[in-house]
């Protein structure tokens, strides 16, 4: 499976996904130069897999004939009828696509799509979660970035084309990520596919996270202040009727995912933003406990045993660092992080303490990444963290060495 494949895989997630992606925009923009990215979309993707292209590549990464044979039969000679007011549709053959719901589905499309990194240039980078593609060109003009996005996204086409996926002009988008100096001296991308010139945007949302040109995440703190309070509302309307128990359990399986959902990434906000989500929180919390107004906000989360944003947002990038360091993480966050000891020959107390390597940066817009912070947050810790013998043993220690516990 390519490394650039990150859906539905062991180890891999939307978030490994934005923090190799991120790390990527942010040590360009570092560099001076600029970065422009199409983000395709598909007509209905997982509908349209041709069978018979789709067997094939089963064939060729190794599988045995009676393993094909079993998806053969698993995905020819199936039917649907559709039901519209108690009225039934003649049955139809369904003659493309894989299931989806199902659990073999999302493997088979990307064992279908797998090898379309492999035909891009390569002066471009590609990024997939199953049909989500994202392709990425850097430069130090915008006219040398559109060339080879132009050039990228033709090839892209042609691929789809002869895999029988139908490229969504319409709704593929490009956007230009760089230093406010660079986006306000270059123009906009101009990239084209079949004579139609592709929309520039300045905010995309990229596998649920809300990215701006300049990595600030003020739009994505909107979007996260916007889904907690309709959350914070309907637990208002209900708490009344319900115990202090319940409204924490509501707290935890309706809002606190929308904090949580790729810390890492936009851990890069503004101070600002942080408060205002920590604020959020307290507004939670303060409801869901009925508590006095002069409650210390301390106080509320050690009685709701919660975290404050800032530490869970801590705890998960420092594991993501560890997970790099470690080499137990994927290909593109192994390659981020790598221990003082890995880089010195000298054996010297700094070097055995579980530091990681910062990384050099010319430009505070870099630091904001999760390969700087993160590293920051790592080395920070306590050398018996940083020297944990296992992920599970460095999990532990660090719920230790929080003030509060891991919901």
């Amino acid at each position: 499976m390519s490394d650039k494949q990150s859906g539905f895989r062991k180890g891999h997630s939307t978030t490994t996904c934005l923090v190799e992606f991120l790390n990527e925009l942010y040590r360009n923009t570092d560099e001076g130069k600029i970065t422009g990215v199409l983000f395709l979309d598909l007509r209905k993707a997982f509908d349209t897999v041709d069978h018979h292209t789709l067997l094939c590549k089963l064939e060729q990464i190794g599988l045995g004939e009676s393993f094909v044979a079993y998806i053969s039969d698993y995905l020819i000679d199936r039917r649907q009828v559709t039901r519209v007011n108690n009225v039934i549709s003649s049955t139809g053959d369904i003659v493309c696509g894989v299931p989806q719901g199902s659990i073999l589905g999302p493997l088979l499309f990307i064992t279908y799509i797998n090898s379309l990194p492999d035909t891009m240039p390569d002066n471009v980078q590609t990024y997939l979660y199953a049909d989500d593609t994202a392709i990425l060109a850097t430069g130090t003009t915008a006219d040398e970035v559109s060339i080879k996005l132009t050039d990228a996204l033709n090839t892209a086409k042609t691929w789809f084309d002869s895999h029988v996926l139908s490229l969504n002009t319409s709704k593929t988008k490009c956007m230009k990520f760089g230093s406010s100096h660079k986006l306000n001296t270059t123009a906009e991308l101009n990239v084209k596919v079949d004579n139609t010139q592709i929309d520039n945007v300045s905010v995309f949302k990229y596998l649920g996270v809300q990215l701006d040109s300049q990595l600030k995440f003020d739009r994505h703190v909107l979007y996260i202040r916007r889904k907690v309070f309709t959350k914070l509302k309907a637990i208002g309307r209900l708490r009344q009727s319900i115990s202090k128990g319940l409204a924490l359990q509501l707290y935890t399986s309706m809002v606190i995912p929308h904090f949580d959902y790729a810390y890492v990434v936009y851990d890069g906000m503004s101070k600002g933003d942080a408060a205002q989500l920590e604020v959020l929180q307290n507004k939670c919390l303060r409801l869901c406990l009925k508590s006095e107004p002069k409650t210390r906000n301390v106080d509320l989360r050690k009685e709701a045993g919660v975290q404050s944003l800032s530490d869970r947002r801590m705890s998960h990038t420092c594991n993501v660092v560890y997970q790099g360091a470690h080499n137990i993480s994927t290909p593109g966050i192994n390659a981020m992080f790598t221990t003082c000891h890995e880089v010195s020959e000298r054996n010297t107390r700094q070097n055995n303490n579980g530091n990681v390597v910062k990384p050099n940066t010319r430009l505070g817009l870099a630091r904001r990444n999760a390969g700087y912070c993160g590293v920051v947050y790592h080395n920070a810790l306590p050398t018996d963290i940083k020297t944990a013998c296992s992920l599970n043993s460095f999990k532990s220690k660090m719920k230790k060495h929080l003030s509060t516990p891991v919901t």
